[in-house]
């Protein structure tokens, strides 16, 4: 995420989501059995399916996406009249691993996101279901938000989802989550995928030619549902300094958008800085460790050599993101950044969603 932490979960707020080209792949083909190997995670398992349940022999924490894209798939696929077969469902990706003090660490890159928007569409694939026209890719997304919705807890704002859908750089606003809720017990599946959601907005939107991505990893991972139960609290207790904030937030997102069409280098990354003063005043006032030392470190350093970083999703640790315009300069901040201990990761922006092979 460039912008928009935090205000994309509250309505009517975007954020600014780049694709990064590291991908999950999910093959689904034709078997006597149903067998799932999620190859990343060295799970394998027979599985059985009643009605559009799906149960695993060897159950697993790690199976609980699978779980959430598989069924959706399948209620979908019977919704459309087709006979669901038996299969054999395997998953890999090219996620990015680090070795940070002499263990390696996943970087946080949304995978599950990726991984439920693959799975859907191999399911599909294999009964006969498109998923690469730009009308099928949006059916695909409404199911793959509602698999991601659920899986997660009912949290999150759905805008991995959207960046593993449709690639490239992407204006988004979130789907009105009250109204999903309500409206899934009632509404048949076909017709959620085929509705326009209210509230719910996207659209690429086109950078800079000379738009240079860094992106550094902590060393730190975080857990999302943990820091928004938190900030949540923050919200309850002082409400009026969460709004100003989110407001603040939305209001620079926004202006981002128009500078990066405009190719406005000066004001974008200004925007940027900006944008990083207001997650950290959110880190400061919630006493929500969100912007950590790592993060504050990555900042400084891009500041100081013309570049400008903050952290990107959530907080807590995971990834910075940072920009520059020149490719010297991001050779000069991301040496400064290793001298640092802290990890640069090799990662171009994806012009591609989703797609088959």
């Amino acid at each position: 995420m460039l912008s928009g932490e935090w205000s994309v979960l509250e309505k009517g707020a975007p954020c600014i989501v780049l694709a990064i080209e590291k991908r999950v792949y999910a093959e689904a083909g034709e078997a006597k059995e149903y067998y799932v190997k999620l190859k990343d995670f060295g799970v394998e398992t027979k599985a059985s399916v009643e009605g559009v349940k799906i149960s695993f022999e060897k159950d697993s924490e790690k199976l609980l996406f699978t779980k959430h894209a598989v069924e959706t798939a399948l209620k979908y696929v019977q919704a459309k009249g087709l006979i669901i077969k038996k299969f054999s469902l395997e998953t890999s990706s090219d996620i990015s691993v680090v070795e940070f003090n002499g263990k390696k660490m996943k970087v946080g890159f949304g995978s599950s996101a990726a991984a439920v928007v693959a799975i859907i569409g191999a399911v599909l694939k294999l009964h006969n279901i498109g998923i690469e026209t730009e009308q099928a890719k949006e059916k695909l997304f409404k199911l793959a938000i509602m698999a991601h919705f659920y899986a997660q807890g009912k949290i999150g704002s759905g805008f991995d989802v959207a960046a593993s859908t449709f690639g490239g750089a992407l204006y988004y606003k979130r789907f009105d989550a009250e109204w999903l809720e309500n409206e899934i017990r009632k509404k048949p599946i076909v017709e959620m995928a085929e509705w326009k959601w209210p509230a719910l907005e996207h659209r690429n939107i086109l950078l800079p030619e000379n738009f240079n991505l860094m992106i550094g990893f902590t060393g730190k991972s975080a857990s999302t549902p943990e820091l928004v139960k938190k900030v949540r609290e923050f919200k309850k207790e002082k409400n009026a300094e969460y709004n100003g904030i989110i407001e603040a937030i939305k209001a620079v997102t926004e202006q981002l958008v128009s500078a990066l069409e405009e190719s406005n280098e000066k004001k974008i990354l200004n925007l940027i800085e900006e944008n990083a003063g207001l997650l950290k005043r959110l880190s400061d006032e919630s006493g929500v460790e969100l912007e950590i030392a790592e993060h504050r470190k990555m900042s400084e350093i891009a500041s100081r050599l013309g570049a400008a970083a903050k952290f990107s999703g959530a907080g807590g640790g995971d990834c910075s993101v940072g920009i520059c315009f020149d490719s010297g300069i991001k050779e000069k901040v991301t040496n400064e950044w290793r001298k640092n201990g802290l990890i640069p990761v090799d990662a171009e922006i994806a012009k591609e969603g989703v797609r088959t092979l």
